[in-house]
């Protein structure tokens, strides 16, 4: 086997046993149902995307915070129950800013 094609299988098992540690998050019916709701944030300027909407409602319902650059979140964390850990608090952090 090629030393690039070993170092890949090595990184991706690597990756699966780090994921492993994470629950897995399952929709069920009601977070599609909830997650079209969200979509309605429209009517306040928000534009919240069909799978971003499902992403906002898993971490709703399960308590969770997003950490994400994406801006959208954030403006839709103002109107609904979302809570997003902003990029700027990450940077400064990490030391990044």
């Amino acid at each position: 086997m090629p030393v690039h094609k070993c170092v890949r299988a090595r990184a991706h098992k690597n990756l699966i046993e780090r994921f492993a540690a994470l629950p897995l998050i399952v929709p069920d019916p009601r977070d599609y149902i909830d997650a079209a709701a969200l979509r309605v944030c429209r009517r306040s300027g928000v534009q919240l995307g069909t799978i971003n909407a499902l992403l906002a409602q898993l971490c709703i319902r399960n308590d969770l915070t997003m950490l994400t650059t994406d801006g959208d979140f954030s403006l839709a964390a103002e109107h609904c129950g979302l809570k997003v850990w902003r990029a700027s608090r990450w940077h400064s952090l990490c030391g990044l800013v």
